[in-house]
């Protein structure tokens, strides 16, 4: 059969609609069992397919698939898309799908995730998210919580800073306490200009100062940096429990959050003193005006622009150095890093001109110094035909029209293979604060080799120290640099190799964690809970990273690992209390897992159920327990079944709907009856807080009871502890006063033992206001001064100022009127500003005497 002839434009659309219409009819069904949802093994179609400068497929199976000659397999389709995509020519089907939006040429992100997800047979698409990320780069971090540094980062701190000396005295006079500043310092100048350098040495100084008694808080918010910037929700998810707020008592809405950021800066201030926040990088003009601090507090804040309409800024603008400072500033930094300053280098008039070269910017000034000292002998000569050569060549191409690229440029030709290999690797790993650890498994290198390699970029000024000696940073124009190398498609091989390496790193880490908080470690077993607490801090430092990953995972397609590593995160999450980021990723690897098997759908589900129980979002969890249900009804295994049933059951008894509560438990009980114990105790646990709430007090003593000695059968200390001192309220309200008191000891013991400080300072609140009802009123004003100072420590004022009403209440019943009141008054002062939250499945014995403004299941 001859080829057909060419059709027209029209004809062509219509050729190529109803080819790809029939196509997503015949293969959609088998697409996902063919390729486990693998988006990365089309990386060679997806670069044959790319487009020639005259806007013509550069492969002639593509040419012939948009002629319609050929039916392209279900493997090839994502290729076919994509070209379709940007040639254009799903104009029409496109408007249809989003009426208003049209296609000029280019791939607009937004349009081809909607294909890709038709082609993948997902129906309801109009709501899906827009890309954030080009399909195929490994070079974005999502939005996840940063990390926040209660002081400035070492290598910042010890930078050399020349010049600017009478700047630095003025601006650092504003500051002080008898100028009584308010609002936000605005450092603002160009890429390069060294904004961060001298904003650290305000900071450092007013510090050495003790102007700022309160302390100093510093977040690099990353605002010019498209995949890693950090808005204002994940910026106060940062900044809370760095002031010493509970990560269990952060709100999940934005509104709550600022609400609660402002309250906490008055409690410091009333505590401390006056606080600094240093927040570096600031693009959005909102996040000034929304992160600024109430009096007397400080912002502290970088930006390329003058937000200069926001109310209550005061800006310091910086430009590029005079030639005297620039070439003062490649020579200290030559003699620091080498101890001497080679001969060559002592020519002020030869460094005149290198540094007019490099626009006298401090960055581009800082990586020429840095090839000086790695080539003592070589000539400044030398340094400045390249990079006069490169200047010229920047008028004729669009890369390299800054200084700060050319200089980087410069440095990277100076690197050997294998730096230059690492540079590009380290610029496309999806954290903001970067371990060496991970850096190896990205390099496939030993880690002594990958210290040494990373000690090379250091000296070349391409990375800098983080938090501490085994973490990394860079800065956004260097990784912007390193990401643009990193996209050549000679290195594409290269990169996906690297991926998967990364992604094997931090899933082995999540496993490891996740073994070790199965429940197997007893407290009195030292060897294992050393490794537990030593797993654990490992992740609290990786864990921007590891949010990342998972955001990055989702964008490049690779769903399958992103709902795997977001599931393994999980008990990290509920451990650590990192409810915002167990949302955030828990809502990716949701939407990731309409593109694999249905029981991950259903697993990611539940995960996201169980994620807004912690973020005390009953209702969301309700429907998201109800979609596991649903699918894993038909899909999962009966354990799987039961513990959606369990979620679904205990976020419905906390909305009140008792009834339906209860048969969801009873049975998610039926289900882990047969396939496992742990389950079982945990849907028994469950049922009894809801009997016990009906009345039905022997149903829920038996099982509150069945619950506790099957948890510590297992060896789930945790989860029998909880289940006694709930087992103990009931008693309680039993009547069994004597054996509740006993249960609750137990209890409240185990929870210290286990290191559940939270819910030990629930249990202590409960076994006060136990020993209060009995008459015991020293033991119990004892115990409630101990929970008070154990919500303190916790950064929960909440329950401190619960504590303080409870402690006013006894002293009332003890006849100290005087007392009571001045703790009623902190009480009440507490509770007007703090919300009550309900993140917990304690019952608390509750004082006689009513007027207890919380509910029976919280303190």
């Amino acid at each position: 059969m001859g080829r057909p002839e060419r059709p027209d434009r029209a004809r062509r659309n219509a050729i190529v609609s109803d080819r790809l219409e029939e196509l997503w009819k015949a293969s959609a069904a088998g697409y996902r069992a063919r390729t486990g949802g693998k988006l990365t093994q089309f990386h060679a179609a997806r670069e044959a397919s790319l487009l020639d400068r005259n806007r013509r497929p550069a492969n002639r199976r593509v040419s012939a698939w948009i002629r319609g000659d050929e039916l392209p397999e279900a493997p090839q389709l994502l290729s076919l898309v994509r070209t379709l995509i940007r040639l254009g020519d799903l104009r029409k089907s496109v408007d249809e799908l989003h009426p208003g939006h049209r296609i000029q040429g280019r791939l607009y992100e937004d349009h081809w995730k909607i294909w890709l997800r038709r082609a993948q047979g997902i129906r309801d698409v109009q709501g899906s998210r827009p890309r954030t990320a080009a399909a195929g780069r490994m070079d974005g971090a999502g939005v996840g919580t940063p990390l926040v540094l209660d002081r400035l980062p070492p290598q910042l701190a010890a930078e050399i800073f020349v010049g600017r000396n009478g700047r630095l005295r003025g601006t650092c006079g504003v500051l002080h306490p008898d100028r009584d500043f308010r609002g936000a310092l605005l450092v603002v100048g160009a890429a390069g200009v060294g904004k961060t350098a001298f904003a650290v040495q305000v900071a450092r100084r007013c510090v050495e100062s003790r102007w700022f008694p309160g302390g100093l808080l510093f977040l690099n918010l990353q605002g010019y940096d498209a995949e890693r910037r950090v808005d204002t929700d994940a910026a106060l998810a940062g900044i809370l429990p760095a002031m010493g707020t509970s990560p269990r008592h952060i709100p999940r809405t934005p509104e709550a959050k600022l609400r609660l950021y402002h309250q906490e800066a008055e409690r410091v201030e009333a505590e401390r003193g006056r606080m600094l926040i240093f927040a570096d990088n600031i693009a959005d003009p909102r996040q000034l005006a929304e992160l600024m601090p109430p009096a007397p507090h400080v912002l502290l804040a970088t930006s390329r622009q003058a937000h200069a309409d926001a109310h209550g800024v005061r800006l310091v603008r910086l430009d590029a150095l005079n030639t005297e400072t620039s070439t003062t500033l490649i020579t200290s930094a030559v003699r620091h890093t080498i101890g001497h300053l080679p001969r060559q280098a002592g020519n002020r008039v030869k460094l005149a001109e290198l540094a007019r070269l490099c626009d006298r910017l401090p960055l581009a000034l800082r990586i020429m110094s840095a090839l000086i000292a790695a080539e003592p002998s070589a000539t400044i000569d030398s340094l400045i035909d390249r990079m006069a050569d490169m200047r010229l060549r920047s008028h004729r191409t669009r890369f390299g029209d800054t200084a700060v690229d050319r200089s980087l440029s410069l440095s990277y030709e100076h690197l050997d293979p294998e730096q230059q290999r690492t540079f590009r690797l380290v610029s496309s790993h999806p954290g903001r604060h970067i371990s060496v650890a991970s850096c190896a498994a990205l390099l496939d290198r030993p880690l002594h080799r990958a210290e040494d390699l990373i000690g090379e970029l250091r000296r070349a000024h391409l990375l800098i120290m983080g938090a501490g000696p085994a973490w990394i940073r860079m800065h956004d124009l260097v990784r912007s640099f390193g990401l643009s190398l990193a996209s050549d498609p000679e290195y594409a091989q290269e990169h996906d190799e690297a991926t998967d390496r990364v992604l094997s790193y931090y899933e082995e880490l999540a496993s490891s964690v996740t073994e070790s908080l199965g429940g197997e470690a007893l407290p009195d077993d030292e060897t294992l809970v050393e490794r537990r607490a030593h797993l654990l801090s490992e992740m609290d430092r990786e864990r921007t990273s590891a949010v990342g990953v998972i955001q990055l995972a989702a964008r490049l397609g690779r769903h399958r690992e992103a709902c795997r590593l977001s599931l393994l995160m999980a008990p990290y999450f509920k451990e650590r209390l990192r409810h915002s980021d167990w949302v955030r990723t828990a809502e990716t690897a949701k939407e990731a897992s309409t593109c694999v098997d249905d029981r991950t759908r259903g697993l990611t589900a539940l995960n996201l159920g169980e994620a807004m129980w912690a973020a005390r979002d009953f209702r969301q969890s309700v429907a998201h327990h109800r979609r596991a249900l649903e699918i894993l009804g038909e899909t999962g295994g009966a354990a799987e079944r039961a513990m959606a049933g369990i979620g679904l059951g205990s976020a419905l008894w906390r909305l009140g709907h008792l009834c339906e509560a209860e048969q969801h438990l009873i049975s998610a009980e039926e289900l882990a009856r047969e396939s496992d114990a742990g389950i079982r105790a945990r849907a028994l646990a469950a049922l009894g807080n809801v009997w016990a709430d009906s009345g039905r007090l022997e149903d829920a003593i038996r099982c509150q009871r069945e619950a506790a000695n099957a948890h510590d059968l297992l060896r789930q200390r945790a989860d029998g502890a909880l289940a006694r001192v709930n087992l103990a309220s009931s008693l309680w309200r039993a009547g069994d006063h004597d054996l509740a008191l006993k249960e609750l000891k137990r209890g409240a013991g185990d929870l210290e033992r286990w290191g559940d400080l939270f819910s030990y300072a629930l249990a202590t609140t409960s076994l006060a206001n136990a020993h209060a009802c009995v008459g015991m009123i020293d033991e119990a004003l004892r115990l409630h001064r101990e929970a008070r100072a154990m919500f303190r420590r916790l950064g929960d004022q909440y329950g401190v100022g619960r504590a303080s009403w409870n402690l006013g209440k006894v002293m009332e019943l003890h006849g100290d009127a005087e007392a009571a009141r001045s703790e009623m008054e902190i009480a009440e002062q507490l509770l007007s500003r703090y919300e009550h939250q309900h993140g917990h499945t304690v019952s608390i014995i509750r004082l006689d005497g009513g007027g207890h403004p919380a509910d029976g299941h919280s303190h």
